[in-house]
């Protein structure tokens, strides 16, 4: 009994003297730094804890003087975050805001947030995963409860600054409360919304975290190297908290809205969008019974109607088809990468075109001709039918597709040629500055995943494309392919098929060319839309020659437990720390300070217990863990170790230690 005792004893002894005498690492030089210099201002910072055992950075909260009583006041609440090597930098303009948070008349909270910079690429399985490193924004959204009438103001300085102060509304297609950026004094880049809205920009993982979470929030990035915009940023925040008042989510969530910019923001909200949606519906709907059907020659255009209704399904699935078929076509002859995404787009869209046609030639050839009223009512059902489809995805894609039923209802009895293809241009214009927009402020990844789409991807496209491609069939109709009609030469006929043909291929191809070059070249957010949270990636090297890094892994048992304690020593600055247990017949952990979470997987033939550890980034060079198990339990430990060797470079070392059971599980006593 005493041996155990005193085992326990020297086992608490080596691990406070391991946390004591440790060399911190930069990130928690940083966190102490700043909390002591806030003590010495007179502030009252508190330390929120990443992690309750070992050494590691930890985020610093300052609230204002308002906190007393917050049981009763959590109604109405203002946290704004930023990384603690921001705050570092802009240690006086932080100053300046916490001394104005303490006139506030509401709730404010000041998070200074550690280990928000992640030392390895977000990866999948690079080089292992990101769930078991927690950030200061997990930690800080875990304990936030009051999230129905808190929000969240996130400032952020990104490794691929913005050339101007830029609001972010949005992360994973879920969008910043209107009511929330209303009150944030900083202009909002309108034209960014739809991206946003869309789910097609970059995610910064810190940004979607609190967004997911269903949190009133939203980011601000600036470049540290501007000053003017730190002065900015920094100021509105100052104004912000001086005049913030939180709306419940119940009351003025709403995420259906636009913006325009002129000499102040102009917003329209749900409540004028649902009522636009109604009015429209009513027009379309009005537009569509109209009077065409009616008398003598309605019941003509009526049976010719009934006659070839069936085109427009047709097309579509033809269309989807032949997207699809032109997609294998595409990356057979270039790769599926984002500098390809125009390529690959172009291809599939002349490939469908053209694929598309030669059915309908094949009808004109049975000599089933169609009237230009068909042609043109089937346009303006399909019109209706895209604005009914893409509205129900957002409600701001409604303005899109009902300017293009505005100008399809108003050319659809066109007759000739050159109208008709005149037409056709008017009707992409309202495409022009929402791709336009798409294309400065979407990732390229996800451009690259809308090119090279699955099933309904394709036939979203197909949508899109249909009304364009049955204004294409008329024009083929109109210049009487293989001379349907006798009096039109040969020659003539084949002179005008050519051109035609030419005219769309050339018409693709710059629409490809001039794409690609804004793309990758004139649109400088583009190239700045990657995620921004990168800060000193690190890539894995091997090493060359033994690491000073020193990995221990010790039992001591006492009666029916044991109590495990695995050290590391390192001579150069930790980046990551990943420890896992495995066990056969029982769980491999009963408890531990630190955080874990216990999962059974298969391991060939047989199913084992596997408790993974959740450690944060940048530990200090020397630290010890504990855990306690059965001691009649057999365990393998795997512990991996990343350290940094060089600049953005990494090499990992691992650890597999066999622990044998300390008692016989009949005896439950040590032998």
């Amino acid at each position: 009994m005493n041996i155990g005792r005193f085992s326990l004893i020297s086992l608490l002894f080596l691990s406070i003297s391991g946390v004591f005498f440790a060399q911190n690492s930069p990130e928690i030089e940083i966190s102490n730094r700043l909390y002591n210099h806030f003590v010495k201002e007179g502030f009252s910072p508190v330390k929120q804890l990443l992690a309750d055992e070992g050494s590691f950075p930890y985020s610093i909260l300052l609230h204002n003087n308002r906190q007393t009583d917050r049981q009763n006041q959590e109604t109405n609440r203002l946290i704004i975050t930023m990384p603690q090597d921001m705050a570092l930098q802009y240690l006086q303009e932080t100053i300046s805001l916490l001394k104005k948070m303490e006139d506030a008349p509401t709730i404010i909270t000041l998070a200074l947030l550690a280990n928000e910079r992640t030392p390895f690429p977000r990866e999948e399985g690079f080089p292992t995963e990101q769930q078991w490193h927690p950030s200061g924004s997990q930690i800080l959204l875990e304990n936030t409860s009051d999230t129905d009438s808190c929000a969240i103001v996130m400032l952020e300085t990104p490794s691929q600054p913005p050339k101007q102060v830029t609001v972010v509304p949005g992360a994973s297609g879920i969008m910043t409360p209107l009511w929330l950026l209303q009150q944030l004094p900083l202009p909002i880049p309108h034209n960014s919304l739809i991206t946003y809205r869309l789910n097609l920009a970059a995610e910064n993982p810190m940004f979607a975290t609190f967004f997911q979470a269903g949190m009133a929030a939203v980011a601000v990035m600036l470049d540290p190297s501007q000053g003017e915009q730190a002065q900015e940023v920094f100021s509105a925040m100052e104004t912000m908290v001086r005049d913030f008042t939180a709306v419940e989510s119940s009351v003025g969530s709403s995420e259906n809205y636009m913006v325009f910019s002129f000499l102040d923001n102009i917003w329209i909200g749900e409540e004028i969008f649902i009522l636009l949606y109604l009015a429209i519906t009513i027009l379309v709907l009005a537009l569509l019974s109209g009077f065409s059907f009616i008398g003598r020659r309605g019941a003509a255009n009526r049976w010719a109607f009934f006659k070839i209704w069936h085109l427009i399904p047709i097309t579509i699935l033809l269309s989807t088809l032949f997207l699809w078929l032109g997609q294998l076509v595409a990356t057979s002859f270039v790769e599926a990468t984002p500098d390809n995404t125009f390529a690959i787009m172009g291809i599939k869209t002349i490939f469908s075109f053209i694929t598309i046609s030669l059915p309908f030639i094949f009808h004109l050839r049975l000599r089933l001709n169609i009237s230009q009223f068909v042609y043109g009512y089937l346009l303006t059902i399909v019109a209706a039918m895209n604005v009914f489809i893409f509205a129900s995805i957002d409600l701001v894609l409604l303005f899109i597709f009902v300017m293009e039923y505005i100008v399809i209802y108003f050319s659809r009895l066109t007759r000739r040629i050159v109208p008709m293809v005149v037409a056709s241009l008017v009707m992409l214009l309202p495409f022009i500055p929402y791709a336009l927009n798409i294309l400065e402020y979407a990732s390229r990844d996800k451009l690259l995943a809308m090119a090279y789409c699955g099933i309904w991807g394709n036939i979203l496209y197909a949508c899109i494309l249909t009304p364009f491609q049955i204004m294409w069939l008329r024009i083929l109709g109109r210049i009487d392919l293989f001379g349907t009609h006798r009096n039109i030469s040969r020659f003539r006929m084949f002179a005008v098929v050519g051109l035609t043909m030419g005219a769309l291929v050339v018409s693709m191809t710059l629409l490809v060319s001039i794409g690609s070059l804004l793309l990758y070249q004139t649109i400088p957010g583009i190239r700045n839309s990657e995620p921004a949270h990168v800060h000193q990636e690190h890539i894995l090297v091997e090493s060359e020659e033994p690491l000073p890094l020193d990995i221990s892994v010790r039992q001591t048992g006492y009666l029916e437990l044991q109590s495990v304690t695995v050290e590391i020593d390192s001579d150069l600055p930790v980046l990551r720390f990943n420890l896992e247990v495995r066990s056969l017949g029982g769980l491999p952990v009963y408890d531990s300070a630190l955080d874990f979470q216990t999962t059974q997987e298969a391991d060939g033939s047989e199913q084992v217990f596997v408790s993974r550890f959740l450690i944060p980034d940048y530990p200090a060079e020397r630290n010890s863990l504990e855990y306690t198990a059965a001691s009649s339990l057999s365990q393998t430990v795997k512990v991996t170790v990343y350290l940094k060797v060089g600049e953005n470079q990494a090499a990992a070392v691992e650890k597999l230690v066999a622990l044998p059971p300390l008692t016989s599980p009949a005896l439950g006593r040590q032998p």
